[in-house]
């Protein structure tokens, strides 16, 4: 039997991407199957088996190729705050979130790029100081959104459709948005601020109401170029915002989605209701959350900073209400539809338009997008955004 072929890796790499990835050295070797002694044994100096190794580069989410850099890359300070309500016991990301959000950077980066190589504008996003007033930004952002929305959100069928119409909106408007697995127990989204790519990410754990919630939430971190990795859902109840630039978020996102001349309207003929009285039945907020196509959470902070209810009503939103039901429906979807759904049409234009001018490779874009040919050869096919 010939002998196996080894990897001659840099122990302080392999050293280096366990730390980074946030897993303890125990919890890789059980995820990899490969006996923790064995691990360390690595991490001295001796050579891995390649077979075992690629194991373990994927648990790592690395190439094999960077563990055979001379020296652990260089990491800039993370321009990501984590951000999380009373009740989060972690102070720190976990590996999940991680995974993620090294993702996310590694496609703004290129699409930044790309964006300049396309010659595409810059996003004409407007910045907002935590001290401007939220149901001005919202008006203006409500504004500026209208004349890239295709279908009017509040009309559709159902929050999955709603969903995609705001999505569309803002990747018109030049904001990447990026759907990502990222679980129960992790942020509900983030935003990574960038001139010319500024990303929101969203947890897909959720249903749909709760989503398009989190995308002007992470939204509203992108107008204060507060990028963020926010989380929430772990707690046990929903808990009313102590920092200043979630409070800001949260009402920002929930003027956005509901006019509260709407809302007068629409509780004056569903309920009887007249200014000056408060709401105490989580039924109200239910009700508007169905006419505008959110999350009982965003109806709820709409009335309770229009002084229509108290606090004490956001406490009792049960976070059962966000989860989604069912499964992913992702079933009989191709890969490039897959890919599209997680990266936007926005960012998958840039990488095939790109390519098909050969500024990029095709090598490129299936390293990027993790795609197949066939896969990329389905993306070139698909409609474009205009």
């Amino acid at each position: 039997m010939g002998k196996a072929t080894v990897v001659p890796i840099t122990p302080s790499v392999l050293t280096w991407a366990i730390r980074e990835s946030g897993y303890s050295p125990e919890e890789v070797a059980a995820k990899a199957e490969i006996p923790l002694e064995e691990l360390s044994a690595w991490k001295r100096g001796e050579p891995p088996p390649l077979t075992k190794f690629r194991r373990l580069a994927g648990v790592l989410k690395r190439t094999v190729a960077t563990f055979l850099l001379p020296s652990p890359p260089s990491s800039a300070p993370s321009p990501v705050q984590f951000r999380r309500v009373p009740g989060i016991g972690r102070t720190t990301l976990n590996p999940v979130e991680r995974r993620y959000l090294r993702e996310a950077s590694r496609i703004q980066k290129a699409t930044a790029w790309l964006a300049g190589k396309l010659g595409r504008a810059t996003p004409s996003l407007p910045t907002y100081k935590l001290s401007t007033d939220a149901e001005r930004a919202s008006d203006s952002v409500r504004h500026s959104l209208r004349s890239y929305l295709s279908r009017e959100p509040r009309a559709q069928p159902t929050p999955a459709q709603a969903f995609d119409a705001w999505r569309d909106a803002l990747e018109r408007w030049g904001v990447l948005v990026f759907l990502f697995p990222l679980g129960k127990n992790a942020a509900q989204g983030f935003s990574l601020w960038d001139e010319k790519a500024p990303l929101i990410a969203v947890n897909t754990f959720w249903n749909d109401a709760a989503r398009i919630f989190t995308l002007f939430h992470e939204l509203g971190h992108l107008l204060t170029r507060t990028s963020s990795v926010c989380v929430e859902r772990s707690a046990s109840k929903f808990t009313r915002p102590s920092d200043a630039t979630e409070r800001w978020c949260e009402q920002f996102a929930a003027a956005v989605l509901i006019p509260w001349t709407e809302v007068e309207e629409f509780l004056g003929k569903r309920f009887e209701w007249r200014p000056g009285t408060l709401v105490e039945d989580l039924s109200v907020s239910r009700a508007i959350a169905n006419r505008f196509k959110v999350s009982w959470r965003a109806a709820t902070l709409r009335l309770i900073e229009r002084k229509a209810a108290k606090w004490d009503l956001y406490g009792m939103i049960p976070t059962a209400s966000e989860t989604k039901i069912g499964g992913g429906g992702g079933s009989g979807r191709n890969r490039r539809e897959i890919k599209e759904d997680q990266y936007g049409k926005r960012a998958t234009d840039m990488f095939v338009q790109a390519y098909q001018k050969r500024m990029i490779g095709r090598t490129d874009v299936l390293d990027y997008l993790d795609l197949t040919d066939n896969g990329l050869s389905q993306l070139q096919g698909a409609p474009r955004l205009e």
